[in-house]
């Protein structure tokens, strides 16, 4: 099938917007064909609050986009599992399973009530055969993660308030008003995935409020002034 064009611009990282501090997810990635063509072909499923879509060691082989609702990743290791990612609407689940590999790396459970679109191998052959540019979207986000993933085990050692303007930064999204948010499921978590305490991410909360550049309601962070926290978290412009 002809190739189709992605409508991104290639100067930018993948899902970057056009002012580089908001990144889309993955679904909003897609040009509309392809898109289209991944509703149709992905079987909608739902989950409970409080189900695993997955399982760290697990075999299963389907990918899925979260569709509505909040899932949180934990990692594991010999002695403890801990947070390390919140997936929500638009996100891609189980990626690494578009490559063959089967066992699961994390565990995947439900915060909310959850729809995805699944894609079995059978679905995503059947995609791809029509969309072979599906899979470079979906390199873009294991790209994504991986160096997230690093930035979070190179920064034990960094200054808990460059850990979370960095982490805000990197989780906003645009929304309905075209104001940069970020949805935090708790502190707790929050501080799990960038390697700090609840303690201490809500004492720089608080300093960030109070210097005006974020404010907070229930679960959402908005961010005031993106090139002040990028400047915070040492980030090139």
């Amino acid at each position: 099938m002809p190739g189709f064009d992605t409508g991104r611009d290639l100067s930018r990282g993948p899902g970057e917007t056009a002012n580089g501090d908001v990144h889309l997810p993955f679904l909003h990635r897609l040009p509309p064909p392809l898109r289209r063509a991944l509703e149709r072909v992905g079987s909608d499923q739902k989950f409970a609050a409080g189900a695993d879509l997955m399982r760290a060691g697990h075999a299963t082989n389907w990918i899925g986009v979260i569709t509505r609702g909040v899932v949180r990743v934990c990692g594991h290791d010999i002695a403890s599992q801990r947070v390390i990612a919140h997936r929500r609407d638009g996100d891609l689940i189980g990626e690494l399973a578009a490559f063959g590999l089967q066992r699961r790396s994390a565990t995947v459970t439900a915060v909310t009530p959850v729809s995805a679109l699944i894609l079995h191998p059978a679905q995503l052959d059947q995609l791809m055969s029509r969309f072979p540019a599906f899979l470079t979207f979906v390199i873009g986000v294991v790209a994504e993660r991986m160096v997230e993933s690093d930035r979070y085990r190179i920064e034990s050692d960094t200054a808990p308030v460059v850990k979370v303007a960095r982490a805000l930064v990197g989780a906003a999204r645009e929304n309905a008003a075209g104001a940069a948010t970020v949805h935090i499921v708790s502190q707790e978590d929050f501080g799990s995935i960038i390697g700090t305490s609840r303690k201490t991410v809500g004492r720089v909360l608080a300093d960030l409020r109070r210097k005006e550049l974020i404010s907070t309601r229930r679960g959402v962070v908005q961010l005031h002034d993106v090139p002040k926290l990028r400047e915070l978290a040492r980030l090139d412009h």
